[in-house]
């Protein structure tokens, strides 16, 4: 079951705690700063685009 709405709710408030460092478990690097900030603003922006999964 999907919950794609809960998904990006879940970002923008996460981008709205203006977080200056997240540490990834599991996969990809730590991130810091400006580019934080800037990469969760764009996935909030276009999180249909960039977090969904093609449907087939």
């Amino acid at each position: 079951m999907e919950n794609t709405f809960e998904d990006k709710i879940s970002v923008r408030f996460l981008e709205g705690l203006q977080p200056s460092l997240a540490a990834v478990t599991g996969h990809g690097r730590p991130v810091s700063g400006q580019e934080l900030a800037e990469g969760l603003r764009t996935l909030s922006e276009h999180f249909e685009e960039r977090a969904m999964p093609e449907k087939k």
